[in-house]
């Protein structure tokens, strides 16, 4: 299984008890690399977010802390909008 189809279906982030907070990354297929992986943000209603570089900085914090434990043991550059969260390690 290839890294995109393992994460096609995206993931979800929570904030709060109430899922109207919560935030669906899904995976950006027009930019398909073997060891990379980009996500574009969507709401709870699945309405594009804004870029997460123009977020709140608390709020980016938030998003990018959540999202790095998701890829912990990922070999892989991720993005989450036009953000870089993960640079791929050379040395495995």
């Amino acid at each position: 299984m290839t890294l995109q189809e393992e994460w096609r279906g995206g993931f979800t982030l929570h904030f709060g008890n109430d899922s109207m907070f919560d935030e669906e990354w899904l995976l950006d297929d027009r930019h398909v690399k073997e060891d990379e992986l980009r996500f574009l943000g969507y709401d709870a209603n699945m309405c594009a977010l804004p870029n997460l570089s123009i977020a709140p900085e608390k709020h980016r914090r938030e998003v990018i802390e959540q999202a790095s434990t998701r890829f912990k043991n990922i070999n892989a550059d991720i993005w989450l909008d036009n953000c870089k969260i993960k640079v791929k390690s050379n040395d495995r």
